[in-house]
């Protein structure tokens, strides 16, 4: 069974190998971002000369999908990382992090996708609700209802997903079938490190805290996370 402590050696033995991943992901999500925008910047001004500046927001939504996909292979990547890290501990450079995000960015696009329409179909309507309602318990069990739906998509659906992907090499599709199926008889192996995830979450809104909580207690948080998914992995692998 995966502990904290054990995750937490691993971080005080190995520190830079749980902390690059992270840092490659931010570093190259918010690269791609700025190259998105100097071509919209760059762009817009020639479709207005040639009269198709009306069109300028598909050009937007256009740009915006090939940074949402770059941003998706990103994310594998830092779970690829974060593997090598728990795993392995063998060394994962720039140049590995970039040629695995890249030669799978299809994968975790489709998975990134699914998760990005799900909450936005899920956790939508509970948002809605807790505006809509002025009564505070109301608002509370709204709440909690949309933490657990919060669970349940971007934890068991939309991790264990990219994890699948990660340890087993499986399609996006199968990742996303398994991951949905395995969480009607793992849910309550996952909840401690979910909670725990969450809590360093909340943490980052902490001034001087969040800067503990980005470099050391969020990638040993995600570490635990991905270490109790590969525990049940070989159950969600009996539904791919």
């Amino acid at each position: 069974m995966v502990k904290v402590s054990e995750i937490y050696g691993d971080f005080t033995r190995k520190p830079l190998a749980f902390v690059f991943p992270l840092i490659a992901y931010g570093f190259y999500t918010v690269m791609a971002l700025f190259v998105m925008l100097f071509f919209f910047m760059n762009l817009e001004p020639l479709m207005e000369v040639f009269n198709v500046g009306s069109y300028s927001y598909i050009m937007a939504g256009i740009l915006f999908l090939v940074w949402f996909y770059l941003a998706s292979g990103f994310k594998g990547g830092m779970i690829k990382g974060l593997y090598e890290a728990i795993e392995r501990r063998g060394r994962f450079d720039t140049e590995d992090y970039l040629n695995y995000s890249l030669n799978n960015d299809v994968k975790f696009f489709i998975i990134y996708l699914v998760g990005a329409i799900a909450n936005v179909l899920v956790i939508g309507p509970v948002a809605y609700g807790i505006l809509q309602f002025s009564s505070l318990v109301i608002q509370i069990v709204l709440a909690i209802v949309g933490l657990f739906i919060l669970f349940i998509v971007n934890y068991l659906l939309f991790y264990s997903a990219m994890t699948l992907v990660v340890y087993n090499g499986i399609g996006s599709i199968k990742a996303i079938v398994a991951s949905i199926k395995v969480s009607v008889k793992e849910i309550f192996k996952l909840m401690g490190p979910y909670l725990l995830y969450v809590g360093v979450l909340l943490t980052m809104f902490i001034p001087l805290i969040n800067i503990i909580s980005i470099f050391v207690l969020y990638p040993i948080a995600l570490g635990n996370a991905l270490g109790k998914l590969k525990e049940v992995r070989g159950a969600v692998a009996r539904y791919a």
